[in-house]
């Protein structure tokens, strides 16, 4: 999704309020309302570049598996013996992730 013109740090500190939220309240009991207060932004903020809780948990999602995705490439780097390799890593990375949602 396009965050047109979103600064990285600004979608880095909502993403991490949404994930922190989500992780303590659960995705049913967190509003965006909370979100927004936690990453100390307006609400419009989190509707213009997110469109809707969905939008904005689906990021938050993408987020983690890149996060996951590094630290993964990072110990297959630091262990020639990792059972994991470069060549299913790169394959994963081609194929495009659908998440489906319902609220």
């Amino acid at each position: 999704m396009s965050k047109k013109g979103i600064n990285a740090f600004q979608s880095e500190v909502i993403l991490s309020a949404a994930y922190n939220c989500i992780a303590t309240q659960g995705c049913a009991n967190t509003s965006l309302w909370d979100i927004a207060e936690s990453a100390g932004v307006v609400l419009s903020q989190l509707n213009y570049y997110y469109k809707n809780k969905e939008g904005l948990f689906i990021e938050v999602i993408k987020m983690m598996i890149n996060k996951y995705r590094a630290e993964v490439e990072s110990r297959i780097q630091l262990d020639e013996t990792a059972i994991v390799s470069k060549e299913m890593l790169a394959t994963s990375k081609k194929q495009t992730m659908k998440v489906s949602i319902s609220f």
